[in-house]
């Protein structure tokens, strides 16, 4: 571990801990956070220094070691080589900045990440623990949900999924082929469990809500008259329905909704009895959990968790005429364990953030679009849009880059960055390429879509690919010929 996490982990020791949390992660993230986070905020100033800097025969070597110096990397040679023309392109510079800064994430992920890759392994084995082989949650695009596995559950071994529609609204259709997916794996593979074995695949979706302002439009679906958890519900319905067409008996699969206080990072878990149904107005809230054991012996407090399901279970009986059962022991130990998750980020909030996080509203540096940069957790980070035709996501494109135009950087005149980002298999014949040409595709279907704004510089869009797999790093597109080059 680096010195600075060292540095980080060492705070707030004084003061009182939830007897259910990693006081210990606690200082890991919070140098993770510092540390990007303050590479994103020097990002403009040293722009601006290396903008004023004199021009002379060294020019672009001063630009360049600027860059290393302050910000850790180099800009691409031929844009600072051609400054001597028309000046510095400060615009592509800045999104160029914003691009290298979420390579850095990624790669660091694998070394000094919060919560390390290697807890991915022990994770999948809780989830066994359970009798769950896949869990695969559906996110609304919204940045402030950005960390929500690593972060707010504490979970970096479950499958994020950023929807192409505002709201969490998953598509039924690709949620079922990735079932099937799974199930073929584990019957021709074994993987991760065999088939014979007996666990379950569990498909969640995630929605938000801020508590400070209770009336406030969270991200609900634009005409829709239903309540978000409702909504969602149905689609979670919709889907455990359209597994089960067709075959003889109920399929191995469980369904969840949970969501997430963007104020507090607190969670609501809306518990389903035997059957599988859900109540919107039916949730452990782990707020008010946090208060109730928070002084408390751990035991009692992790008892108190597991009890807490079953209370909920009994107050859905009582507003029900029928009675309601609860749902199998290992779905009850895995939501013991997701409450325990965010008590720990809870307890994170509260030591050095007050129990509030200080910007609210969203504030997001980038559009990401395509398949999800799980190893990138850091709150209001990017707006992620999930990989779908443009008339299905350009709503959700919309609503993203609409919301960063009000933001500093863009008032400033400096560009929105929306990297377009797309996953390999590096071990199938053609995958990398066929890859890079649905990768160029949806670039220019998005710099179609917002012409204007690439004209007059206000957008940069720019495709990523990577491996599958450990340690993968991004690999951007050449802007101009389109061909890959390593960051």
């Amino acid at each position: 571990m680096n010195t600075e996490l060292e540095q980080g982990a060492g705070e707030n020791t004084g003061k009182a801990h939830h007897p259910l949390a990693e006081p210990f992660d606690h200082g890991r993230l919070y140098a993770f956070e510092q540390a990007f986070q303050g590479k994103l905020t020097a990002l403009i100033p040293a722009l601006r220094q290396m903008q004023y800097q004199s021009m002379g025969p060294d020019h672009a070597r001063q630009i360049q070691a600027m860059a290393q110096e302050r910000l850790g990397f180099e800009w691409p040679a031929e844009v600072v080589e051609r400054s001597w023309v028309g000046g510095l392109d400060v615009r592509l510079l800045y999104a160029q900045g914003i691009f290298q800064i979420l390579s850095q994430m990624v790669d660091g992920a694998w070394r000094d990440c919060p919560a390390p890759m290697l807890d991915v392994e022990s994770v999948l084995g809780e989830l066994l623990d359970c009798d769950i082989h896949a869990m695969v949650v559906s996110t609304c695009p919204d940045g402030r949900l950005m960390g929500l596995k690593r972060l707010i559950l504490r979970l970096p071994g479950l499958q994020i999924r950023h929807c192409a529609r505002v709201g969490g609204v998953f598509d039924v259709d690709s949620q079922v082929e990735h079932w099937r997916y799974c199930e073929l794996l584990r019957h021709l593979e074994g993987i991760p469990v065999p088939a014979d074995v007996p666990s379950r695949y569990l498909k969640v979706c995630v929605y938000h809500f801020r508590s400070t302002e209770p009336a406030a439009r969270s991200c609900e679906c634009p005409g829709s008259t239903e309540s978000h958890a409702d909504l969602l519900l149905d689609r979670l319905q919709v889907f455990r329905e359209s597994i089960g067409a067709g075959l003889s008996r109920p399929p191995p699969v469980d369904t969840l909704l949970i969501g997430v206080d963007t104020d507090t990072d607190g969670i609501r878990i809306h518990v389903p009895d035997a059957l599988g149904r859900m109540r919107a107005d039916v949730y452990i809230d782990s707020l008010t959990l946090y208060r109730q054991t928070l002084s408390l012996e751990p035991r009692v407090a992790s008892l108190r968790l597991y009890q807490s399901i079953h209370n909920a279970i009994r107050d859905r009986q009582d507003q029900e005429a029928g009675p309601a059962e609860p749902p199998r022991e290992g779905l009850v130990r895995l939501m013991t364990r997701l409450l325990q998750g965010n008590l720990s980020q809870l307890d994170y909030l509260r030591l050095y953030k007050g129990g509030l996080h200080e910007q609210v509203e969203r504030a997001e540096w980038l559009v990401i679009v395509g398949d999800a940069l799980d190893e990138v957790q850091l709150r209001n980070l990017a707006w992620c849009v999930g990989p779908a035709p443009m008339e299905v996501m350009g709503e959700a494109l919309d609503i993203g880059i609409q919301g960063i135009l009000r933001q500093g950087p863009a008032r400033l005149g400096l560009p929105i960055p929306v990297l377009v980002h797309r996953l390999y298999d590096p071990r199938e014949p053609g995958s990398r390429d066929r890859e890079a040409a649905r990768c160029r595709e949806i670039c220019q279907a998005i710099e179609d879509r917002y012409a204007a704004l690439v004209v007059k510089g206000g957008l940069v869009c720019q495709g990523a690919l990577r491996a599958r797999g450990a340690g993968g790093g991004l690999e951007f597109l050449a802007r101009e010929s389109r061909e890959i080059l390593r960051a």
